[in-house]
């Protein structure tokens, strides 16, 4: 009963929805939080988190998941380019093209918006990027802005990496010129003071976050973004988010890749829930013959391997080995606090298939899907499941995709 009371805490501070998160992922962090804090039941934890306002950040910094990289769907960065150049907006704006990034997260969108419209042939002086997040952390690295190689996955757009970062000894480091159109900035998209600056923007970035929110935090939020973006602006969301905005006053460009739209002049309502949903090289042994055959692999009960400290190596040791009950519960246990890591979900969905379980299987793979479109070895997963239950609509449109991401 307790345990709801925070979950409703966070619920109503930042919008968070626990169905989207996992209640086993909330509760882990609170009992860390509790451990941090010397106290032992949640009784006393909820009475803390209430006076002092260092825990619930706190709190917040461990649920909140920063997972982001460079030119990310740079599709949409190359539309962002062209709409800049077409419309003219270098030019004609009294105070020059107004961009928000939010959430910012650790700093490669903002980054990366920045190098984009640069390279679109705006003058330094005519634009500026608000980046906002709630995470202090994620915002401290931000602002740092040095990056390890993690941080480019794009090959489209490797180039970039090499003309506007510079490489050093702790990692890829932003340069002065690209920091000094930035101005981060801490901020909850709750907070009932906001929006303080009536200036609209002409470019909105809000991706990936409504899936994490409760219905009445997406109407709220989405109301927001509305007001605050011009009548003719462009807002780019996340791809699993299209039905959230299209519900809500926003209609989107017909162009694939791109998950960009604009306002519409229809009244906003409020949406109903919405459901949550490195390529790796092992292929479990015994997949191919269980497709052929329809049979499930022999599970082994027993593993050859002594579980190590390392959860996500003994996840992948044991699957490789065809321990796949062992393996499903490391895999488990490692999404609980890692539950962004894309590689884990899609192995879990390997997995998962090779138990038998195909529901739970799609499950994972739309998963590392959402938070990788172009994870091509999903796809792969994902058009074969489609075709062995006879769904040709929905291989034909998998397959599609496939081959825009390899064009």
């Amino acid at each position: 009963m307790i345990f709801n009371e925070i979950e409703s805490f966070l619920e109503h501070h930042i919008g968070l929805s626990i169905n989207a998160m996992g209640t086993r992922f909330i509760r882990k962090h609170v009992q860390r939080r509790m451990e941090i804090c010397g106290l032992s039941t949640p009784e006393q934890y909820l009475t803390h988190l209430r006076i002092d306002k260092s825990e619930s950040n706190a709190l917040v910094e461990a649920v909140v998941i920063p997972e982001s990289w460079f030119f990310r769907l740079h599709k949409s960065f190359l539309y962002l380019a062209r709409h800049v150049r077409e419309k003219g907006l270098s030019t004609g704006l009294e105070k020059g093209l107004r961009v928000l990034s939010l959430p910012c997260s650790t700093g490669e969108e903002p980054y990366s918006i920045a190098i984009t419209l640069l390279e679109a042939g705006l003058p330094a002086q005519t634009f500026h990027v608000d980046a906002l997040d709630i995470s202090h952390k994620a915002l401290k690295k931000a602002q740092e802005g040095i990056y390890g190689c993690e941080a480019f996955r794009e090959k489209a757009m490797q180039s970039l990496q090499e003309r506007y970062f510079d490489a050093t000894e702790h990692g890829f480091a932003v340069p002065f010129h690209i920091k000094s159109h930035i101005r981060f900035c801490r901020h909850n998209l709750f907070d009932p003071q906001w929006p303080m600056d009536e200036n609209r923007y002409q470019i909105i970035f809000c991706r990936n976050l409504m899936i994490y929110l409760t219905p009445d935090s997406q109407a709220k939020a989405i109301n927001t973004l509305h007001h605050m973006l011009t009548p003719d602006g462009i807002l780019f969301t996340g791809h699993a988010e299209r039905s959230i905005f299209k519900k809500n006053g926003f209609e989107f460009i017909n162009e694939p890749g791109i998950f960009a739209c604009r306002k519409t002049h229809r009244p906003i309502v409020k949406e109903k829930p919405y459901p949550t949903v490195h390529r790796h090289k092992i292929i479990l042994r015994g997949i191919a013959t269980y497709r052929k055959t329809d049979r499930k692999p022999p599970v082994k009960q027993t593993h050859k391997i002594k579980p190590a400290g390392d959860t996500y190596k003994t996840f992948v040791q044991l699957a490789d080995q065809g321990c796949f009950l062992e393996a499903q519960r490391h895999g488990e246990t490692f999404l609980e606090d890692n539950p962004a890591h894309v590689h884990a979900h899609f192995l879990m969905g390997v997995v998962c298939q090779a138990l038998g379980d195909e529901s739970e299987a799609e499950k994972y793979f739309n998963k590392a899907l959402y938070l990788e479109p172009h994870h091509e070895e999903t796809l792969t997963y994902l058009i074969l499941m489609a075709e062995k239950r006879n769904d040709t609509r929905k291989a034909c449109v998998l397959r599609q995709r496939m081959q825009r991401i390899k064009t």
